[in-house]
């Protein structure tokens, strides 16, 4: 009797509304299930003293607010009482203790200022994880139609399609800005994402850098079944990767079609759920928990009304022209920010963005791009560090070298850090960060995988380099695990004599590449558009 009264009255609520309650009380629950670790997290990180502690902000830079709102540093308990303020902001807007939700809304647009801010490098909450919550709110206080019931018919049912389609705008444009640059990458690069190179070398990522066992069959709070067999089987079927690339950038690329054929609504939520949960699946990263509840607005409305667009739009215009106005006017600046942020990617505007994630192309076997890849004991959950908050780009915040023996966990990271567009035959160099004491079989490790990294551009295709690349993850991962930590303030055992600049590094070695050893660097060119974020 209970469900079946919710089922009736939640019916003639209107579309906009409908879509509201479904999505806030989702977000509020995926709130709720990380806010525990997320408080330990916050109130380990705002006293670790770390260089990045000191900052706050949005994505990979702690940027501002849509570039121009700077966030507020708080202490451990008023960032938890923020995140508590948010959880009740969302949850209270689904009740009917107002007739308009948006003062309960605008509340928990403050909120999430406060609170995401205080947690823009931890593994759940960063960069674009959490940027559509923003505009979802947005779109919500620019709907007055949220306090009205569902209209039967005429003018006012076909207004009542306009926020929705709205959010659909939204979310379909970042797809198919995402599709772009990962066909614009390809194209500058002269790589076919149909190679499967590049999700081979994310698989890897997820291999080598995820702290979790093969019997682990969750990601965060996603089912995963067998995930950790899986991704060593994929690696080395680069066809069947490559094909799986080619489908999720045509399913981004082709998504605004949808608000032309709106009968499609129901096929692409389910098409572009299942394109997260593959990332989730290949790569145990977790978009789902925020990306998920705001494919409601694929649920809710009429499909007919809303295949007239132009209807609709010229309905809303009569009915609220001011809130058409804004509505219209963040579609504009959405749409011009995707664009330039595609040409100056360096500037900080979360939520605006162009969606690069995933964009860069990579091969593994390739000596002509760059590679990084880490080992860590850090456990890979909500309340936890995000794997990119260390010096694998060179573009802060991250940890910095001098700051790696502080840290409550092992870690170690190699790679090569040439800048973009270096000369082909310039001599690798390997580069190595770490806690730990680099031991003879930790060494040989990691010097037998940076070699397979140079083998040549098209041994990625070998089943051999594969077999050879995961004994090579099984063998520095079994050699990490028995390093002990190393000695705080441990001098580098082959720096040069006089080098102040390299005396900062928490461990160094020598490696044997080209014929010559090969130094370990400090300061390298700014490389983040290398990876994916």
């Amino acid at each position: 009797m209970v469900l079946a009264s919710f089922l009736t009255a939640f019916s003639v609520l209107s579309p906009i509304r409908q879509f509201q309650v479904t999505w806030c009380s989702l977000i509020a629950v995926s709130l709720m299930v990380d806010f525990p670790r997320q408080v330990n997290f916050y109130q380990w990180f705002s006293g670790s003293g770390l260089e990045m502690a000191g900052v706050r902000g949005y994505g990979q830079t702690a940027g501002k607010f849509f570039g121009v709102l700077p966030a507020p540093k708080l202490s451990v308990t008023c960032m938890a009482l923020s995140g508590v303020g948010l959880i009740a902001s969302l949850l209270l807007a689904c009740t009917n203790l107002l007739a308009d939700p948006r003062p309960f809304l605008a509340a928990a647009l403050f909120l999430y200022h406060c609170y995401v801010t205080q947690l823009y490098c931890e593994i759940h909450m960063v960069a674009h994880n959490t940027c559509l919550i923003p505009p979802a709110l947005l779109v919500l206080l620019m709907s007055p139609d949220l306090a009205e019931p569902r209209a039967a018919e005429g003018e006012a049912a076909v207004a009542q399609q306009w926020s929705l389609v709205l959010l659909r705008f939204v979310i379909t444009s970042a797809y198919c800005s995402a599709a772009l640059c990962k066909i614009w990458a390809g194209l500058a690069r002269g790589v076919s994402w149909l190679s499967g190179a590049t999700m081979q070398a994310c698989i890897f990522e997820a291999i080598m850098g995820i702290n979790l066992p093969r019997n682990a069959h969750m990601t965060f709070c996603i089912p995963t079944p067998f995930a950790r067999v899986v991704q060593r089987w994929l690696f080395s079927k680069p066809t069947l990767l490559g094909l799986m690339s080619i489908y999720g950038v045509w399913i981004e690329l082709i998504a605004p079609v949808v608000l032309l054929v709106p009968a499609l609504n129901i096929p692409f939520a389910l098409a572009g759920l299942g394109l997260h949960y593959g990332i989730a699946y290949c790569q145990n990263i977790d978009f789902l928990p925020w990306w998920g509840p705001y494919y409601a607005c694929f649920l809710f409305g009429d499909r007919t009304l809303a295949a007239d667009i132009l209807g609709v739009v010229h309905a809303y215009a009569q009915a609220y022209p001011w809130c058409f106005g804004l509505g219209a006017s963040y579609a504009a600046v959405h749409t011009v920010a995707m664009v330039v942020h595609r040409y100056f990617p360096g500037l900080d505007i979360l939520p605006l963005s162009s969606f690069p994630m995933f964009s860069t192309p990579k091969n593994l076997s390739d000596a002509s791009f760059t590679h990084w890849a880490w080992l860590t004991e850090k456990e890979h959950q909500p309340g936890t560090l995000m794997n990119f908050a260390f010096p694998m780009h060179g573009r802060k915040q991250y940890v910095l070298p001098s700051e790696l023996d502080s840290l409550p966990f092992k870690y170690l990271l190699f790679g090569d850090p040439r800048a973009p567009g270096a000369p082909k035959d310039l001599a690798p160099e390997l580069t190595v960060y770490t806690n730990v004491v680099l031991t003879e079989a930790l060494a040989k490790g990691i010097g037998e995988m940076f070699e397979e990294w140079h083998a040549g551009p098209k041994c990625y295709k070998d089943p051999a380099w594969a077999a050879r690349m995961l004994a090579l993850v099984d063998e520095a991962k079994e050699a990490f695990r028995d390093a002990p930590r190393r000695t705080p303030r441990e001098e580098p055992k082959a720096a040069p004599q006089g080098d102040s600049r390299r005396a900062l590094l928490p461990y160094h070695a020598a490696f044997v590449a080209g014929g010559k050893a090969q130094p370990l660097l400090l300061d390298y060119p700014d490389t983040s558009r290398m990876i994916g974020a």
